[in-house]
């Protein structure tokens, strides 16, 4: 079996305040929505939009801060071969599998409520696509960024050689 690597214990917390903000961005929204329509559409009956208001508000905080980072946190793993990377996704729990001579360009992303908690995601580039090792410790995506580019230069020469015994 081959020994996945998860997302760090903390991401759970980033992506709860992350969806506490997209929240919070949605109650400033609807709010404005209730109070237009009170004061100059008056399209809908005040008291059926706040109870549509109220419902939303709730599956969407129940969505985004307990649902959607436990799946995540269960879900998304990686592992690094001599050869390639797997990335298993969430839709439909699907494995990416990356040849490091495929990849074009590796990313360190940090968002601000992720550097807080010292978490980072790694960004890696392929002419396919992108894909993404999401919420792990910065020390490890630093790490994993330095090894993925000494494999990528390892099987980038190793392929080198092939062609050109090929070509002999």
């Amino acid at each position: 079996m081959k020994s996945y690597k998860y997302m760090h214990q903390n991401g759970i917390k980033v992506m709860r305040i992350s969806g506490a903000f997209w929240t919070f961005l949605l109650v400033i929204a609807l709010s404005i929505l209730i109070l237009l329509n009170e004061l100059k559409f008056h399209f809908i009956n005040t008291k059926n939009l706040i109870i549509g208001a109220i419902i939303l508000t709730t599956i969407v905080c129940i969505l985004f801060m307990i649902i959607v980072p436990w799946f995540k946190f269960k879900h998304l793993r990686y592992f690094l071969d001599d050869k390639e990377i797997h990335i298993r996704g969430i839709i439909f729990i699907d494995v990416h599998v990356i040849p490091y001579f495929r990849i074009q360009n590796i990313d360190i992303v940090e968002g601000f409520i992720m550097r807080k908690f010292q978490l980072a995601s790694l960004s890696l580039s392929t002419a396919g696509g992108n894909s993404e090792i999401a919420l792990i410790d910065i020390q490890e995506a630093q790490r994993l960024k330095k090894q993925i580019k000494q494999q990528k230069s390892i099987t980038t020469n190793v392929t080198s050689l092939e062609k050109l015994n090929d070509d002999i």
